[in-house]
This record gives C-alpha cells, structure tokens and sequence, in this order.
C-alpha cells in the first residue's frame, strides 16, 4: 500500500458530514480500526488515529466551536475483523475488487458500512485528480460534499445572519482545497 494513504476523516465526512460530531469521531476511529493492527491504544497513536484527533478539531471549528469548549472524546474503539484490508492484500492492492470481495463477506447492513467506509478512506496518491474509469476523484467529491454542507446549513439561516458564516465558508473551501486537493 505504498501508493495510497488512508483518510478516514474524508471517508466519514463524506458519509456523516460535521452536523453530528460524535458519529464522524466515532466513524473516523473505527475506520482506522480497519487498517491498523492492535488495540485501541495503537489505533488512536496510529497516523490514523491522530489525523481523526485533527479531523475533530477542524470539524468543530467549521461549526463555530472553539475546541477548548468542545472536543469529542475518543470513543469506544470497536476492534473487528479486517475484511478491507485482508481483501486488499489478497487481490493486489485493488480498492474496487477489493471492495467488492468485502461486502461479499458481510453479514449486515454495519459490517458493509464499515467495507464502504474503509474504501472511501484510500486515496491513491498517483491518482492527483481524476479517479479511475473518469470518475472524480474521492478528494474532490469529500471537497464537494463539505461544501454542499456548509451551504446548506447557510441557506437555512434567516438571510440577515449570511454574513455570519460568509467567514467559515470561505476557511472550509480553502482549508480543503488546499489539502486535498495538492
């Protein structure tokens, strides 16, 4: 797995968005679960682990909170069976056959959310910008759906309090711009 890297903070983000903190902290570590060998003290002092300590950070900022008033807690680490990561070593670092032998060994509707979860979280570092089969790279689609968040949550305030969050908006799209996209 030399040419990606996982982000289980843009997987999660994808899937939870910032509205409910605790789902995305819970999803991001237990994302991590799936890649990282050990227990829950070598998940959360992984580089996993500590992206989803910063993804927290960033997430209640972009909701307006200061960290020092609000930070999620770690939460219970659900340690389970590696199916992603066990089917990517078995069919050569593929994420899509690799996805596709997961979910067939799935039992419920979590275990396939844990599979998609772990999918989405790798990125490949060859792929800058366009995703195999011309689809828009999974970076660009977290970009997209971060920024489709921030303007929903926008649109439902009354219009006088827009310039509030003019501010947050603009920090969202060039934070993830810049990371993700470079």
């Amino acid at each position: 797995m030399t040419d990606t890297t996982i982000n289980a903070c843009s997987a999660c983000t994808l899937r939870h968005g910032i509205n409910n903190i605790n789902e995305l902290n819970e999803c991001c570590y237990n994302t991590c679960a799936s890649f990282v060998d050990g227990n829950q003290s070598d998940i959360i002092n992984s580089e996993c682990g500590r992206s989803c300590y910063k993804c927290m950070a960033n997430a209640v900022g972009c909701k307006g909170k200061s960290t020092c008033a609000f930070l999620p807690k770690v939460p219970s680490i659900k340690i389970q069976q590696q199916r992603f990561k066990a089917c990517l070593e078995a069919h050569d670092h593929k994420p899509d056959e690799a996805l596709k032998c997961c979910l067939s060994q799935c039992s419920n509707f979590n275990e396939q959310e844990q599979c998609i979860d772990a999918f989405n979280a790798m990125i490949s570092v060859k792929e800058n910008f366009l995703y195999r089969g011309g689809l828009l790279h999974r970076s660009f689609l977290f970009l997209i759906a971060v920024i489709g968040i921030q303007l929903y949550q926008i649109f439902q305030q009354p219009m006088r309090q827009l310039r509030d969050y003019q501010p947050i908006l603009i920090i969202v799209i060039m934070y993830y711009s810049i990371h993700y996209l470079l």
